[in-house]
C-alpha cells in the first residue's frame, strides 16, 4: 500500500483501523509471496459507518490484495467516501442492485483472488488479520477459514467473543441444537470451493450465509484461526437487530433444504427451534413497547406452546431478578 497522499483519520479518531500500532505490523510478505486475497464490500447507505471499514481492509499493508466495493445506489455521504479512498480501492462501484446477496456475487464472480471474503460496511477487520488468513492458507489450502469475532453495540464500550466451533460436523444443519457457531466476517474461502458450489442464493435475504456455508461445508472442513480477525457492528438498522424474526425464518428454511442428505427428519424439533426464538424475540419486542411483539409471540404460542411459553417464563423471571437486584444494590 502506497502511503503517498493515504486520508488522515477524521479529528480526533485514533486508535485501529484510523491509526497503525506500530508493534503489531504484518509478516514481511512480497507481492510474489502472498497468496492474493479478494475482499468484497457490499454496502449501502452506511455512510457514517464505511469509512472504518474502508480502512481496517487497507491499513492491513497486505501486499497481493484485491479490494471491491459494490455499493446499492446510497443517497448519503458514502460515494463521496468511496471517491476519498478511490487510489486504494481496486475497484467500485454504486448502482441499483438486488440486494446484499447480489453485491456479493458481483464480487464473487469478478473475484481474483485464491482467498476470498466479505466484510460489510458497518463491520470492520482487526490489525494483521490477513496476515493470520495468508498463513494459515499457506498450510492448508484446501480448507476454508474462521477466526474469531468481536461483537460490539455501536456506541456502547466493550466486546463480546464469539470464537467458531462445529463447522465440520452436521449439526451445522440441526441449527436448534445451539452447538455451532460462526461469524460472517471472520469466514475466508479459498476461490476454488466458490467456483465448485457456485454463488449466493439471491432469493434469500438474511441466511444467504448459512446456506452458502452448508454448501461449503459439504466440500471443505474448517481451519480455526485462533484469534480475533474483524469486529461485527450491532446497531439500530442493522439486518441483525431490526429484522431478526424474518433471519430465523429463513434459518429454518434453508435448513430445511438439506436435511435429507443426512437422513434427518426433525420438523418437530425444527419447529420448536423457531417457536422458541420467535417467543424470545416477541417478548422482546414487547418489553420495548413494540406492538409487533404481540403477534411473533401469538405465532409462537400456536406453533409450540410449551416451549414458547417456558421460554416467555425464563425472560420474566430473568427481569423481575434484575429488578430485585438493583433493589437490593439501592437499599444497600
Amino acid at each position: 500500500m502506497s502511503s503517498l497522499n493515504f486520508p488522515p483519520p477524521p479529528a480526533g479518531l485514533t486508535g485501529w483501523p484510523w491509526t497503525l500500532d506500530k508493534d503489531r505490523l504484518p509478516r514481511a510478505w512480497s507481492q510474489e509471496t502472498a497468496p492474493r486475497l479478494t475482499i468484497i464490500t457490499p454496502s449501502f447507505n452506511h455512510g457514517r459507518f464505511i469509512e472504518e471499514t474502508i480502512r481496517s481492509i487497507i491499513l492491513q499493508g497486505y501486499p497481493n490484495l484485491e479490494f471491491l466495493v459494490f455499493d446499492g445506489g446510497s443517497s448519503d455521504e458514502t460515494r463521496d467516501i468511496l471517491r476519498k479512498y478511490d487510489p486504494w480501492i481496486t475497484r467500485w462501484v454504486s448502482e441499483s442492485d438486488g440486494g446484499q446477496a447480489d453485491a456479493i456475487n458481483k464480487g464473487l464472480a469478478q473475484a481474483t483472488g485464491s482467498i476470498v471474503a466479505w466484510c460489510n460496511s458497518d463491520d470492520y477487520y482487526l490489525q494483521g488479520a490477513f496476515d493470520a488468513v495468508a498463513s494459515a492458507f499457506d498450510q492448508s489450502s484446501d480448507s476454508f477459514f474462521a477466526g474469531q469475532v468481536l461483537n460490539f453495540i455501536d456506541g456502547k464500550p466493550g466486546f463480546r467473543l464469539v470464537a467458531p466451533k462445529g463447522l465440520e460436523s452436521a449439526e451445522l444443519i440441526r441449527f436448534w441444537e445451539r452447538k455451532v457457531v460462526w461469524h460472517d466476517p471472520g469466514l475466508f474461502f479459498p476461490k476454488s470451493v466458490i467456483d465448485s458450489v457456485g454463488l449466493l442464493d439471491v432469493s434469500l435475504r438474511y441466511a444467504f450465509d448459512y446456506d452458502f456455508l452448508l454448501r461449503v461445508r459439504s466440500r471443505l472442513r474448517p481451519h480455526y484461526l485462533d484469534r480475533p480477525v474483524a469486529c461485527f457492528r450491532l446497531h439500530e438498522v442493522s439486518k441483525t437487530v431490526a429484522q431478526g424474526e424474518w433471519l430465523i425464518r429463513e434459518t429454518a428454511e434453508v435448513s430445511r433444504r438439506y436435511w435429507n442428505l443426512e437422513g434427518m427428519r426433525y420438523s418437530a424439533h425444527a419447529r420448536r427451534a423457531v417457536s422458541e426464538d420467535l417467543a424470545v424475540l416477541g417478548t422482546a419486542l414487547i418489553v420495548r413497547g413494540n406492538s409487533r411483539g404481540i403477534s411473533l409471540l401469538g405465532e409462537a404460542l400456536r406453533n409450540h406452546p410449551f416451549a414458547s411459553v417456558r421460554h416467555v417464563c425464563a425472560v420474566v423471571i430473568r427481569r423481575v431478578l434484575r429488578s430485585l437486584a438493583r433493589i437490593v444494590g439501592f437499599s444497600g
